[in-house]
């Protein structure tokens, strides 16, 4: 349920803007919309402070490890820990790049072996001179009179070679460059450099000790930052200072309470149309599971939209029990989820509420479509065999025909839900009649998918939907009025139809996804099977092809999830709801929770 929310506007004199503001945060009910765009020093000095102590946390969580004491690192303040850290961590930068340098340094100077340039300068005082060339390694290769060739490198495809001589070299070649320092030496120095790495990185694992210290640091900085916006954001009026902002209507005489105290101008409207309202969802006990999914995806309805979470809980289950559609898979995921809740028992409830319900609908998918792990059915015990639906497991092609049309029927269904909600929401408006012709077009392409994809006959009544959703449709979504702004909806409408097809045939991916993760299964199966069990050292290998393949195929099945699952609710069902997933989230002003150490 999306909570009833009212327009707030409070008005303080100018000099009591911070205790004004003091008070609304300790209250933490009310979402500030800024009236001017906050913008001072102040602000600009914060959100840089800020953003250098949230890069201190993600380095210092890089060189985290067990410490015996969260001690802010000696003596040291929380900013300077800060300022310690970029300072230790751009020193790393800098030798690490310079280190990684003298390794591509030192792989130039290879093709020279261990050549030292200091000897070439000698030889050069006795009027000796060395030169150095490339040559492909095919090429064969002779020394010019008077000098002595030295071959040093033959990698692969080139070979370097260096010619000896008293006085100048005539060789046409393709001629190299010089050493400018011996390899070993250069190797010497990326040794030197590597030592002076690990004392760097040892004093940040020391310094990692207090990131619990700078998480609190950063979040009470966070805290300023917003009090500065919300300061920097409110409205002036000669030595009238204002804002606004948007609370729960049931929260309302909280805030009129404190305005009463404090001696506040005090304006509660209801939001205007055009108002960007945040939206705050209060789940029901029974649907609460659901909010794991949505916060994981941070999508959030409009306020004006409608909360979908009732729906959206039934059918991600069904869609997850059908994607994934193995009762051993969701007999795992479920003593995992067990497991899990015992070794997290403070954590919140509704999480591990949302893996039971999954869980046991995908094993009751998995009991009814007979898929343990894969296993061919002739090698499961008679009970589980007898508890299998024969309509959706018998015949390989009748099976699959049969979930397929399943699959088409759930989309139309889901699909119905919508425009029936809509028909409500929009009632007595005429407009609800035309909702009644989306549901009679959803089912005729359901009809036609079924034609098209697996064969059936399409019925006559079929033709009489068409031309029916057709007229209510074209008729019943635009009043006389709004006709002349909407009259490229029904030019477009052709295409509208198309689309609906597609929204409906768009459920055969939940048959699709469904046989790869079982094909897969049976895969991974028949090459453990295909090894000798009679002799004891294949059963590791047949052990570690069993895990491997359904560990990979789990991962598998929950990206499907995450692709398809999800956005048969998020696209297919919310256009044909009308909803955009356009809200933002209620965010009240108040202060952070400090993290414990």
């Amino acid at each position: 349920m999306i909570v009833k929310m009212k327009k707030i506007t409070i008005l303080c004199m100018e000099d009591q803007k911070d205790s004004t503001l003091e008070n609304l945060r300790a209250l933490g009910l009310l979402h500030i919309k800024h009236i001017n765009e906050p913008s001072s020093p102040d602000l600009k000095n914060g959100r840089t402070d800020l953003e250098r102590t949230n890069t201190a946390v993600g380095i210092l969580n890089h060189y985290m490890k067990e410490h015996d004491t969260d001690d802010l690192t000696g003596h040291l303040k929380q900013a300077e820990v800060v300022n310690k850290t970029h300072e230790l961590h751009e020193k790393l930068q800098k030798l690490t790049t310079l280190h990684d340098d003298l390794h591509i340094e030192a792989e130039k100077l290879s093709v020279y072996g261990e050549i030292d340039p200091g000897i070439i300068e000698n030889l050069k005082e006795q009027n000796i001179e060395v030169r150095f060339f490339s040559a492909p390694d095919k090429q064969v290769i002779s020394a010019p009179d008077n000098t002595v060739l030295t071959e040093l490198n033959n990698s692969g495809s080139t070979k370097v070679f260096a010619l000896t001589s008293f006085g100048h070299i005539e060789y046409e070649g393709n001629m190299l460059p010089p050493p400018e320092k011996k390899r070993a030496d250069v190797l010497d120095e990326a040794r030197l450099l590597a030592k002076q790495i690990k004392e760097v990185e040892k004093k940040l694992v020391d310094l990692s000790a207090s990131r619990k210290n700078i998480e609190n640091y950063a979040t009470i900085m966070d805290d300023n930052v917003k009090y500065i916006e919300a300061r920097d954001g409110m409205g002036t009026s000669g030595k009238i200072a204002y804002l606004t902002g948007y609370c729960p209507a049931d929260l309302i005489n909280k805030i009129k309470e404190k305005s009463d105290q404090n001696a506040w101008g005090l304006m509660i409207q209801d939001p205007a149309i055009e108002d960007e309202v945040p939206t705050l969802i209060k789940y029901p006990k029974i649907v609460k599971p659901v909010k794991a999914v949505i916060e994981m995806l941070e999508i959030i309805p409009g306020y004006k939209e409608a909360d979908i979470s009732s729906i959206f809980l039934i059918f991600f289950s069904i869609f997850f029990a059908i994607l994934i559609g193995d009762a051993g898979y969701g007999l795992f995921m479920l003593a995992l989820t067990i497991f899990a809740r015992k070794k997290n028992k403070s954590a919140p409830a509704y999480t591990f509420t949302l893996f039971y319900i999954l869980s046991i609908c995908t094993i009751i998918w998995g009991v009814l479509t007979n898929n343990y792990f894969g296993i061919q059915p002739e090698f499961l015990p008679t009970i589980l065999r007898n508890l299998r639906i024969p309509w959706l497991t018998d015949g390989v092609v009748e099976s699959r025909d049969h979930i397929m049309k399943l699959s088409f029927f759930i989309g139309a269904c889901h699909l119905t839900i919508a425009h029936i909600w809509n028909s409500i929401v929009i009632y007595p408006n005429k407009k609800w009649i035309a909702q009644f012709g989306w549901i009679m077009l959803v089912w005729t392409m359901y009809f036609t998918a079924c034609a098209m994809v697996i064969n059936e006959p399409f019925p006559l009544f079929a033709y009489g939907l068409l031309i029916a959703s057709t007229l209510l449709i074209l008729i019943f979504m635009s009043s006389p009025e709004e006709f002349k702004k909407e009259k490229i909806g029904h030019i477009m409408f052709p295409l509208t139809i198309v689309n609906c097809f597609v929204d409906v045939i768009s459920y055969i991916r939940l048959f699709a996804v469904g046989m790869a993760s079982l094909s897969v299964a049976q895969s991974f199966n028949d090459i453990a099977m295909r090894l000798d069990f009679s002799k004891i050292w294949t059963i590791p290998f047949i052990v570690l092809i069993l895990l491997a393949g359904h560990g990979l195929n789990i991962l598998l099945c929950a990206l499907g999830i995450l692709v398809h699952g999800v956005r048969l609710n998020t696209l297919e069902f919310s256009t044909h709801k009308g909803l955009e997933w356009s809200g933002s989230k209620y965010n009240p002003f108040k202060k952070s929770q400090i993290i414990n150490n």
